[in-house]
């Protein structure tokens, strides 16, 4: 398996080359008439003054930025302190907690098991009211930066409620897999913990694994899945297609046609020997937005998969992320800026409108539990069904 990876991995690394400075996401809301920042404009002006910055205090740099990008529309910047590099499948400090944002409202998304939140009784679905510990985080997703223990203040059910805990270190899986029924086997990946550099390896040990212990047929579970960078996202299609477009872009000028070594738009499959080729269910829901929304677009429009669950979110719009600079500590504010919009390979912009599923199985929850059981959990059920029609 390793080397089959090893064959593939070349091409993907021109791509993650290309995160070196800058990455381009599959994330935001897609507008009905779609703003893209012109780049080279908003370049011009940021090089120029983060040199000006270098040695200045924060407000005045944060004042200077916000001024500059009034001028860019749907172009926003975040401040934040260096952080060592996470290594992939190492412990980490975390609360287990993972929160996803309804306007400037946040909720819990998951929970993961036996973690610090858990345990404190947090529940997917809480609404975040606030952090009654003194701290500078802004947003719930940070709560583990600030003092510890956290004393997290969260509404459910109408009813406000206080939980304390401290954040602890634990090891969060970045791809749940397991065997649920007969030969059907589960895959779910973690898009935000899977590193681009080996998500290649990962996918093919996860499902090597699987078929070791007898899987002839898969889920691919992509619910409250935002996916990750667009890159990410066509490496995992091309694992699962010989053919068919996998990404197509438009920008500013239209939709983009660039044929080279290390950019290719549309950007099509390549049949592989290693390709995946098992019958395959996709769940998507609500929450499923962005590049996990592609990702089942590709699965479904070049009729590799089946797609179950409910209507996804309708999140199209590419964000380019540019470093900003200053004094001499590294990088200290990040600029975000709306370039493109993805469209699905039957040239679709599904921003605002989502993917309908070829099955339609309501669920209510903003996510799904962890390691779910297809007694309890519908959609899994359902999908379980269609490949027992479909495949051995």
């Amino acid at each position: 398996m390793f080397k089959r990876f090893c064959r593939r991995a070349p091409a993907f690394f021109l791509f993650a080359l290309s995160l070196t400075t800058s990455s381009v996401f599959a994330e935001g809301n897609a507008a009905s008439s779609p703003v893209f920042t012109d780049t080279n404009a908003l370049n011009s002006q940021l090089f120029p003054y983060q040199k000006s910055m270098f040695e200045q205090p924060q407000d005045v740099f944060e004042r200077g930025l916000q001024n500059l990008l009034k001028g860019f529309p749907r172009t926003t910047y975040q401040l934040f302190d260096p952080q060592p590099p996470e290594t992939i499948g190492e412990p980490v400090v975390d609360s287990g907690l993972s929160w996803i944002a309804r306007g400037s409202e946040w909720y819990v998304r998951e929970v993961y098991p036996e973690s610090a939140g858990d345990r404190a009784g947090v529940q997917v679905g809480d609404h975040f009211l606030g952090i009654d510990t003194p701290t500078t985080v802004k947003t719930p997703a940070d709560l583990c930066r600030g003092q510890q223990p956290v004393y997290l203040r969260i509404e459910r059910s109408g009813r406000a409620v206080k939980l304390s805990f401290s954040c602890q270190t634990f090891t969060r899986l970045s791809m749940i897999t397991r065997m649920i029924e007969g030969h059907t086997g589960y895959l779910r990946p973690d898009f935000e913990r899977l590193g681009s550099v080996s998500l290649l390896k990962q996918v093919f040990d996860a499902v090597t694994s699987l078929q070791e212990q007898g899987m002839t047929r898969l889920v691919l579970d992509l619910r409250g899945n935002q996916g990750g960078s667009i890159y990410d996202v066509a490496t995992m299609a091309d694992m699962f297609l010989h053919q068919g477009v996998i990404v197509r872009l438009l920008d500013r000028d239209g939709e983009r046609k660039v044929s080279g070594r290390t950019e290719q738009y549309p950007r099509s499959a390549k049949d592989e020997r290693e390709d995946i080729d098992v019958p395959l269910v996709v769940l998507v829901n609500k929450e499923t937005q962005a590049g996990a929304e592609l990702l089942a677009a590709d699965l479904k429009q070049n009729g590799r998969a089946k797609v179950v669950g409910q209507q996804t979110a309708g999140v199209s719009t590419l964000f380019q992320i540019y470093p900003v600079f200053y004094r001499l500590g590294g990088i200290r504010a990040s600029v975000r800026y709306p370039v493109g919009s993805w469209l699905t390979p039957n040239g679709e912009n599904i921003g605002g409108i989502g993917l309908t599923p070829d099955i339609t199985v309501a669920q209510e929850s903003l996510n799904i539990a962890f390691f779910p059981d297809p007694k309890v959990d519908p959609q899994l059920a359902a999908a379980v069904q269609v490949l027992a029609k479909t495949a051995p």
